[in-house]
C-alpha cells in the first residue's frame, strides 16, 4: 500500500499577502478589473481585464496578478514605442524641412 500524499494547499499568510499584492495592484493601475466569478470553472475563478487587451483568468490570484503585470507592461510598452515612433518621424520631416 503506498502512501497518498495530501494536496498542496496555500497558507492563510500567503493568501492574505496575495490579496496585499491585488490591492496594491489595483491602485497603481485603477483603469483594471478583477473579479472572483465562483460560478465559473475551478481554472477560470479569478478573472482579470486589462483595457484593450484579452481576459485573463486563472485559478489562483497568485497566477492571475502575473498574468495582468505582464499585460500592463505589453501595453506600457506598446505606448512607448508608439511615442517614440512619432518622435521618430518628427524628427525624420523636421529634417527634410530645414533648409541645408
Amino acid at each position: 500500500m503506498t502512501a497518498r500524499t495530501a494536496p498542496m494547499r496555500r497558507s492563510l499568510t500567503d493568501y492574505v499577502d496575495q490579496v496585499v499584492r491585488k490591492e496594491q495592484f489595483l491602485a497603481a493601475h485603477p483603469d483594471v478589473t478583477i473579479s472572483l466569478d465562483a460560478d465559473a470553472s475551478p481554472y477560470e475563478r479569478w478573472r482579470g481585464q486589462v483595457p484593450g487587451r484579452h481576459e485573463a483568468t486563472s485559478h489562483d490570484l497568485s497566477r492571475l496578478l502575473d498574468q495582468l503585470e505582464g499585460l500592463v507592461a505589453a501595453r506600457t510598452h506598446a505606448r512607448q514605442s508608439k511615442t517614440e515612433g512619432r518622435v521618430t518621424q518628427r524628427e525624420k520631416m523636421s529634417r527634410h524641412a530645414s533648409p541645408e
